[in-house]
């Protein structure tokens, strides 16, 4: 169940980023090298959950300044109205990348004599800076959701162990492997690493505790 559940993902992905491609290619006219400086950008910005980026994090990282800087915007809201077409506050990966296409195109600024890919190349620097200094943080800000829903989940089998069903069976053994895993702080802190930072183990752990709270629903209901 598992591997079916990630290959449809996988399948998924690869599909919309080839439909991403094809249409940034033929449509706006960007070089595959443009769209890969983009979508590395466009990936350290964001979570890997969701697929969009808001307009705070656009500015949080300084994408927003080096845009403004690059091509003479006079201020922060005429480059949003650019940037956000739809105005719901989020870009996707190819809104990301044709609203920087129309914000070289307008050709802002007497002084501005940059291209996409001379903005693409800068914002590709500066996301390596910006990366860096996420990772020495203590705690990552875009993870902290993540973290805390870990700490749910050991919180929630804890809690559930009083409601072992009874008789045998795989589900069963694989629930009470969960509450022996939570009872070991050890267990918990590494598995915690493979929740936080992989987000195709973090769908297998979310698929998991989801088959396990649904058992542990139906005991309580014969139970009562």
């Amino acid at each position: 169940m598992i591997y079916k559940n990630l290959k449809d993902v996988i399948i998924k992905s690869s599909e919309r980023r080839n439909q991403e491609e094809m249409k940034l290619q033929t449509v706006a006219g960007f070089t595959l090298e443009q769209i890969e400086d983009g979508r590395k950008a466009f990936m350290k910005l964001s979570d890997g959950s969701s697929g969009e980026l808001s307009l705070g994090q656009l500015v949080d990282a300084g994408v927003v300044e080096t845009i403004v800087e690059l091509l003479g915007f006079t201020s922060f809201d005429d480059l949003m109205a650019k940037l956000d077409q739809d105005k719901n506050g989020k870009l996707n990966f190819e809104e990301f990348m044709i609203g920087i296409q129309r914000c070289t195109d307008d050709n802002v600024g007497e002084d501005s004599f940059c291209s996409v890919g001379d903005v693409l190349v800068e914002l590709q620097k500066r996301m390596e800076k910006f990366e860096l200094q996420q990772n020495t943080s203590p705690l990552e800000k875009r993870k902290l959701k993540y973290n805390t829903r870990y700490d749910e989940m050991v919180r929630s089998f804890k809690e559930w162990e009083d409601i072992v069903p009874n008789g045998d069976g795989r589900m069963v053994e694989i629930l009470r492997g969960c509450f022996s895993g939570a009872r070991n702080q050890k267990v918990v802190d590494a598995l915690r690493i493979v929740y936080v930072d992989y987000s195709a183990l973090r769908l297998s752990g979310d698929l998991i505790f989801g088959l396990m709270e649904r058992i542990v629903k139906a005991s309580k209901r014969r139970k009562v």
